[in-house]
């Protein structure tokens, strides 16, 4: 477990802080492909027990083999579609939380773009 220390002094007086990564993944996870090249990704922040101070940033990351697709954004944003990806492709996404540094990933998730020309609304996965 990495921590940082924050030193604040007030009135003279040293007040330290601690944060620390978090140590529960984001919740209530739902990956769906948008249309055979796009996917949208959702979710909750790390239960409040397990968040070890202002959650700041989430990283997702999408791969299909060799090929991966990451994002860093703010911590107001639980949603996010991905754009730019093969039809007919497996993709293998998770999510990390982070405060002062990234906590542990969600499940891995799968979802599988369609053929072009064909949508496939049954491709939804919930974690």
């Amino acid at each position: 477990m990495v921590s940082h220390q924050i030193e604040v002094f007030s009135n003279n007086e040293k007040l330290l802080f601690f944060s620390i990564a978090p140590t529960g993944p984001p919740t209530e996870v739902f990956a769906n492909a948008t249309s055979s090249r796009s996917l949208s990704l959702s979710w909750s922040p790390p239960i409040q027990e397990l968040r070890n101070g202002i959650i700041r940033n989430y990283f997702i990351s999408v791969t299909s083999g060799a090929n991966t697709i990451t994002r860093n954004i703010s911590s107001v944003q639980t949603m996010i579609y991905i754009a730019g990806l093969q039809p007919y492709t497996t993709y293998n996404c998770t999510i990390q939380a982070g405060t002062i540094q990234l906590g542990p990933s969600s499940s891995v998730f799968t979802v599988n773009t369609p053929q072009d020309g064909k949508n496939r609304r049954e491709n939804n996965w919930h974690i």
